[in-house]
């Protein structure tokens, strides 16, 4: 077992069950951290104001939307560190339904990360 050792496990189980990316499902490079590919990180659109307070959509700072203004809520105001679409809808798939547990802990630590741009 001496060649298998350390690092020569985590190679060999990366050449026969590389690890994917959580959106888009390409092979990810054996140093690469995180669950997304270059392209799939680079299609993550940060939410950046005017947005809805309550909803994170597009459109006037401090307003609601229409939708919003529409609806009852309990929950005045939800916040996101991304925009719904690009490669988020899939890697939130992959977390919640398929067990990828470090699209989970990269969805986390985004979401703090996100918490400090929002003064609510």
């Amino acid at each position: 077992m001496g060649w298998l050792s350390g690092d020569w496990k985590e190679r060999l189980l990366h050449l026969l069950l590389p690890r994917t990316c959580g959106a888009c499902g390409r092979d990810l490079p054996y140093l690469l951290q995180g669950p997304l590919c270059g392209p799939c990180l680079a299609g993550l659109e940060v939410l950046r104001p005017p947005y809805c307070p309550r909803c994170g959509m597009a459109g006037r700072a401090r307003t609601r939307c229409r939708r919003c203004e529409r609806l009852p809520s309990q929950t005045p105001v939800t916040r996101a560190a991304f925009r719904y679409r690009g490669p988020l809808p899939p890697l939130l798939h992959a977390f919640k339904y398929g067990g990828r547990l470090d699209a989970g802990r990269a969805l986390g630590d985004w979401m703090a990360g996100a918490w400090r741009r929002h003064p609510e």
